[in-house]
């Protein structure tokens, strides 16, 4: 999955698709969560990944926060771009893809 153009698609998107988009990308993170949360890795492991996409979520949401404040700056789109699909550890990458992909698909349909 490209960045670049991830991040464009995301920039191409009306301001309200955006926060559509991210509002899903939100809720299927947090079922992310519940499948690394349910995972044979150990505890320590489990909690790592928690930590990351803990901060992944807060990107997410922070940029919606700021779209439903009425003071979105599209500048950050690319940072919460590269938050979401580019975490070093493999299975977070999954993870985060596909909450990604879902979300994509479902505002795709809309």
């Amino acid at each position: 999955m490209s960045l670049r153009e991830e991040t464009v698609w995301l920039q191409s998107l009306s301001a309200a698709e955006r926060a559509r988009f991210l509002a899903r990308l939100s809720h299927n993170l947090t079922v992310a969560a519940r499948v690394l949360c349910h995972s044979s890795a150990g505890a320590e492991q489990t909690i790592e990944w928690v930590r990351q996409l803990n901060e992944v979520q807060h990107r997410v949401t922070s940029y919606l926060a700021h779209h439903h404040a009425g003071d979105e700056d599209t500048g950050w789109i690319s940072v919460v771009v590269d938050c979401v699909l580019n975490p070093e550890d493999s299975t977070l990458l999954q993870q985060t893809e596909q909450a990604w992909l879902f979300s994509k698909g479902a505002v795709s349909r809309a």
